[in-house]
C-alpha cells in the first residue's frame, strides 16, 4: 500500500525556519566502540554547508573509519543515533547522511522513545532518522556504499502509552515523506530483531520492523539478510501494523548475493473493543507499492508470519472493506522476480483470529485475509527466468466464532487490472500451501 505518512500539526510552526538541523543525540556511551586510532572519541560530523538565501545544506558523513560502531544509543522523537529532521519550507535541494568507505559498520540496541504532545506522539528510527516538515517537500537520502559490512541489530522504537494518536516508524531505519535509503557496494548486510512497539487507546500506527522509507534500493552487495524483525500493534479501534521487516514505496534489490527474509513477524491485537474497527494490515516481511528483485543469488522468505487476534468486536472492514494479508509481500502494484538464483517462499504465514465478528458479503464489503507468501493489490506478479522456484507450506487461516472469508495459501490477487505470469524458470513447485 502507498507509504503516506500522517501529517503532525505541531510541526506546522517549524516550517518558518529555514534550516537545517543534524543531531548526534548525545556523546558514545563506553560500551561503544570506534577503531583504537581515534582513541575512542565521538567521530567528527563532517559537514559541508553554504548560504544561499539563508538557506543551510548540511552532509552528515562518517567516513573512512576501519571500524565504526553506534551502541546503546537513544533520542526521543528522531533517531536513536543520528537524526536528521528538515524545517525549511524552501529546501529542494537532497541532503543526505552519508556512511562510505568504512570497515565493518555497525548499530546495536539503539533506541528512539516518543516526542508527546496533547495525548499524540511518535518516534522515527531506531538507530537513523529522517524527517521533513508537513509538506513533505524535503528529499533525503541515506546513504551506505563500500563498507565492509553492514549491520543493525535490536535497534528499536516504542510507543506503549494510553495516547488517542501513536506512531511509531522504523525499528532500525525511519524516513517520513520522500526520503531515499541507498545501500550498495558493501559487504555482507543483516537487519536483525529490531522492532517496533505501538500500543494506544484509539489509533495506532506501527510500521517497519527494521526499514520504513519511501524509496530504497540495494544493489551490488553480498548477502542481505532480514532476520527476525517484528512490528507489534495493540489497539482498542483502530490501527495500521504493516512491514515485518520493510515498508516502502518502492523497493528495489539487484545483483546482490543471497537475499533473505526470515522469522520477520507482524502481529496485530484488538482489545475489547464494541465499536466497529478499523485495521490495516500487511506484509510479514514486506509491505510496498513495488518490489523489484533482480539478477541476485538465491532468494528465500522463510517463516514470516502475520498474526491479528481481536476479541469482543462488532465489524471489521476498512473504509467499507478490507483486504489484508501477505505473509511474505504485501503489494500494492508489481511484484517482480527476475534472472535471481533460486526462488523460495517456505512456512509463510497469515492468521486471524476473532470472536463476535458479524459475518461479511466478501464482494460487498471483502472483509478477508489473503496470501499466505504474496497480496497482489492491483498490479502483476512475476516471476521470471529465475533458477528453482517453489512455493511450500505458506498459509492463511481465519478462525473464530463469525465468518471472513480467507484466501490463496500461497498467491493471493485482487482488482480488475491484474496478472500472474511464471515462464522461463528452470523449475516450479507448488506444494503443501
Amino acid at each position: 500500500m502507498k507509504l503516506h505518512l500522517p501529517v503532525r500539526l505541531f510541526r506546522t510552526v517549524m516550517a518558518l525556519m529555514l534550516t537545517a538541523t543534524l543531531t548526534v543525540p548525545h556523546a558514545f556511551a563506553e560500551s561503544e566502540t570506534l577503531h583504537e586510532e581515534i582513541n575512542g572519541n565521538v567521530p567528527s560530523v563532517k559537514s559541508v554547508s553554504e548560504e544561499e538565501d539563508s538557506e543551510t545544506y548540511t552532509v552528515i558523513n562518517y567516513s573512512h573509519y576501519p571500524s565504526l560502531s553506534f551502541d546503546n544509543c537513544s533520542n526521543s522523537d528522531l533517531g536513536g543515533a543520528i537524526s536528521l529532521f528538515i524545517s525549511s519550507e524552501f529546501v529542494y535541494d537532497d541532503i543526505p547522511v552519508i556512511l562510505s568507505d568504512n570497515g565493518s559498520v555497525t548499530f546495536n540496541k539503539n533506541s528512539v522513545t516518543p516526542y508527546i504532545e496533547d495525548g499524540c506522539g511518535h518516534a522515527y528510527g531506531g538507530a537513523i532518522g529522517l524527517e521533513g516538515n508537513f509538506l513533505d517537500y524535503y528529499p533525503q537520502t541515506l546513504i551506505m556504499r563500500d563498507n565492509g559490512s553492514v549491520a543493525f541489530n535490536e535497534n528499536s522504537a516504542c510507543f506503549v502509552d494510553e495516547g488517542d494518536y501513536i506512531e511509531v516508524i522504523g525499528g532500525a531505519i525511519g524516513a517520513d515523506g520522500g526520503q531515499s535509503c541507498l545501500l550498495y557496494n558493501n559487504g555482507n548486510i543483516i537487519f536483525e530483531e529490531n522492532f517496533v512497539i505501538g500500543s494506544g487507546k484509539s489509533k495506532v500506527w506501527a510500521i517497519g520492523g527494521a526499514i520504513a522509507t519511501n524509496y530504497l534500493s540495494l544493489f551490488n552487495n553480498m548477502d542481505v539478510s532480514f532476520i527476525g524483525n517484528t512490528v507489534s500493534a495493540t489497539t482498542f479501534h483502530e490501527a495500521q501494523a504493516e512491514g515485518g521487516a520493510i515498508i516502502c514505496g518502492n523497493v528495489s534489490m539487484q545483483n546482490n548475493g543471497d537475499i533473505t527474509f526470515s522469522g520477520n513477524k507482524l502481529g496485530l491485537s484488538v482489545v475489547d473493543s464494541t465499536s466497529d474497527l478499523d485495521l490495516d494490515f500487511g506484509g510479514g516481511a514486506i509491505d510496498c507499492e513495488n518490489v523489484s528483485m533482480q539478477n541476485n543469488g538465491n532468494i528465500i522468505f522463510g517463516g514470516n508470519k502475520i498474526s491479528v487476534d481481536t476479541v469482543n468486536y462488532s465489524h471489521y472492514g476498512h473504509n467499507g472493506g478490507s483486504w489484508n494479508g501477505g505473509g511474505a509481500i504485501y503489494c500494492y502494484e508489481n511484484t517482480v522476480l527476475t534472472g535471481n538464483g533460486d526462488v523460495i517462499f517456505g512456512g509463510n504465514s497469515v492468521s486471524f483470529s476473532y470472536s463476535a465478528a458479524t459475518q461479511l458479503d466478501v464482494i460487498e464489503r471483502p472483509g478477508c485475509v489473503a496470501g499466505g507468501a504474496i497480496l497482489e493489490r492491483s498490479g502483476s506478479v512475476i516471476l521470471s527466468e529465475n533458477r528453482d522456484v517453489v512455493f511450500s507450506e505458506n498459509t492463511v487461516s481465519a478462525s473464530g466464532s463469525g465468518v471472513i472469508a480467507a484466501y490463496g495459501g500461497a498467491i493471493a490477487q485482487i482488482g480488475k487490472s491484474i496478472s500472474l505470469c511464471i515462464e522461463n524458470n528452470l523449475s516450479v513447485l507448488f506444494e503443501k500451501n
